[in-house]
């Protein structure tokens, strides 16, 4: 992503960088001239109690910010997931801005070619909605692009957030 590169580089000779963990802090060093500074993401949701069960349609949930920036690697990603269970009844509740209709209906298509009962359930995104949507779901997914440099390290709150709703989490191996 050139232009982020660009920014990024700017941002750093001119601010101080502020992140959620320590293994972003440490992508970003070398673009940081003015320092690094680490805040954790605070808890926002209530601790619920582990819930796993057999459901038809199996309930996945993904929640984020979807974009431009991260739409094909998502639906790459989200493919992937699914493919090894492709025989099985699908439900995938994205929580996200639902004006980002062109990167949902790509997610659905293609989705769909790869599963055959497969529906797409798009949430608008608040607080409340993520925390209704981890009630309804039965595994959290949290996909992430582990070849480039700028996503090598996340903040750990959909994880955090996942294990606190009382549901397992499938992540990508990142920091």
């Amino acid at each position: 992503e050139p232009y982020l590169a660009k920014y990024q580089t700017g941002l750093g000779a001119s601010c101080t960088f502020i992140v959620p963990c320590r293994a972003l802090g440490e992508g970003l060093a070398r673009d940081a001239k003015r320092g690094i500074a680490i805040i954790e993401d605070p808890y926002e949701n209530r601790a619920q109690p582990v819930r796993a069960t057999s459901a038809s349609p199996l309930r996945l949930m993904w929640f984020g910010n979807l974009g431009g920036i991260n739409g094909r690697m998502l639906e790459d990603a989200l493919a992937a997931a699914v493919a090894p269970v492709r025989d099985t009844a699908l439900c995938l509740e994205m929580v996200t801005r639902p004006d980002a209709r062109a990167q949902l209906d790509a997610i659905g298509k293609r989705l769909r070619s790869v599963i055959q009962n497969f529906e797409l359930r798009v949430t608008p995104w608040s607080l409340q909605a993520t925390e209704d949507a981890l009630a309804r779901c039965d595994y959290v997914l949290i996909p992430q692009d582990i070849h480039k440099n700028w996503s090598k390290g996340k903040s750990h709150n959909r994880l955090v957030t996942a294990i606190r709703g009382g549901r397992f989490a499938i992540a990508s191996p990142i920091p």
